[in-house]
């Protein structure tokens, strides 16, 4: 049904049978929405709202920031000059951005999207973002993605892998995934920041696959929002031609081999029988497939383990660490650090500064003790019965022992002794009382209230 006088939109006037709206807000100032019947359907000139139908609808919008739904059917939807908002539903759909800088979200099934003209942005979401969705036009440097963990698709942010399918990069969870038509796995590697954004804070390679972990969080995310930091404070990959950041070569370590520069071993003792250490010059650096020794740098270093049982010490910088299958020992630096201990029973240490922390599989222990865990660090994966944490008194955090508070905040449990906190996230201050011989080990003898704080 389409009313083809262009200033006056389509509305379902059927009396009985009235068109429920149940789509999220989009555009404000709208003072009629369009519903669509199957078939076409035109948008005014205005700022619109067009809800498609149970239907295959075709919707075309005109000038103006418009927001359009799909809806149920296998829909097509064709955005015009302005900064639209277009949203399919649960089959496979084809979406035209068209000019403007778009938000484009493909919904369930297996979508076509095309941004058009100007920078486009691509969400893929918590709404339903499952299935084997295909950009044909992604432009490096003009568009960007958008990737948050939500119900649906992307089940886990941090095991989302980038592979190159006959030239196409694919970005993949095992059910949901990305196509960059045009565009190779080693163009998202070199231009991660610019694709998805500052939140990309790491690039790995798992055996042959490359992956991207915590790439961004874009839920609750709307059109008056921004919804990209275009500010590039934080590159990922450092590409300062002089100074080769990464070797590529799986089993090559990175090793620095300037003759009158020694690199001095400050680091605490790690694995041994390791006859080489290698040392991260700030960027991406890998281990070997062996147990290995990786040092990093005055830089932010992005340092990740193979197989193997690692010891990484991340230096100074603002760093991640990411460890694999082995049991490896990783240690933050000076600063917020990014800790990912992989599966095997990781020991995990964040250091100086407010760090971020998350064990992976298996048990896996976090220390906090004198040499300088101060800071508020926040392990976001702590299971008990699994995991463990080490507490000890020394000179650079927790000066007291007998001092540490358990609190509540906003149900997550925070152990602090003031100056230095953990945090638990997912885990409740009852939940640690119930079970501190399982968290602390059996040497913590006594949990009692004092006031309305608990101590340990």
């Amino acid at each position: 049904v389409v009313d083809e006088t262009p200033d006056e939109p389509v509305v379902d006037e059927t009396p009985d049978d009235p068109v429920v709206d149940e789509t999220p807000a989009g555009p404000v100032n709208v003072p009629d929405a369009i519903y669509a019947q199957g078939g076409l359907t035109f948008s005014t000139k205005s700022d619109d709202v067009v809800y498609g139908s149970a239907d295959a609808d075709i919707i075309v919008t005109k000038a103006g920031n418009d927001y359009v739904s799909g809806g149920e059917g296998r829909d097509t939807l064709k955005g015009g000059r302005g900064n639209d908002w277009l949203l399919s539903g649960q089959h496979g759909d084809k979406i035209y951005g068209g000019a403007g800088r778009d938000q484009i979200d493909g919904g369930t099934g297996d979508d076509r999207l095309k941004g058009g003209a100007d920078g486009d942005v691509f969400t893929f979401s918590g709404n339903g973002s499952d299935g084997a969705d295909t950009i044909v036009d992604f432009e490096i440097g003009l568009d960007k993605l958008v990737i948050s963990n939500g119900a649906d698709g992307f089940k886990d942010i941090d095991d989302i892998e980038l592979r190159n399918d006959g030239g196409t990069a694919v970005i993949s969870d095992g059910g949901t995934t990305i196509r960059l038509e045009g565009i190779s796995s080693d163009d998202v590697i070199a231009h991660a920041e610019s694709i998805f954004g500052d939140g990309a804070d790491l690039i790995y390679r798992d055996g042959d696959a490359w992956n991207i972990a915590d790439v961004s969080d874009g839920a609750g995310q709307t059109p008056a929002d921004p919804i990209v930091d275009e500010t590039p404070d934080e590159p990922v990959v450092d590409e300062t031609p002089d100074e080769p950041v990464v070797d590529e070569t799986p089993d090559e370590p990175v090793v620095d081999e300037t003759p009158d520069e020694p690199v001095v071993d400050e680091a605490p003792a790690g694995p041994v029988n390791v006859p080489d250490a290698i040392y991260a010059q700030g960027g991406l650096t890998f281990s070997t497939l062996n147990d290995d020794i990786v040092y990093g740098s005055a830089n932010a270093d992005i340092i990740v383990t193979k197989n193997g049982h690692d010891y990484a010490a991340g230096g100074e910088g603002r760093d991640t660490l990411k460890g694999d299958s082995g049991n490896d020992w990783l240690l933050g630096g000076q600063h917020g650090d990014k800790i990912y201990g992989g599966t095997g029973r990781d020991q995990i240490d964040g250091g100086t500064g407010d760090d971020r922390l998350k064990g992976g599989a298996d048990g896996d222990v976090f220390t906090f003790s004198g040499n300088g865990s101060d800071g508020a660090d926040t392990i976001v994966d702590f299971e008990i019965g699994l995991d463990k944490l080490v507490i000890s008194s020394g000179s650079g955090d927790f000066k007291d022992i007998d001092d540490l508070i358990l609190q509540s905040d906003g149900g997550t449990a925070v152990i602090f002794d003031g100056d230095t906190s953990i945090r638990l996230e997912g885990i409740s201050r009852d939940d640690v009382i119930a079970q501190a011989d399982s968290i602390f080990g059996d040497e913590t003898d006594l949990i009692y209230q004092d006031l309305d704080a608990w101590s340990i």
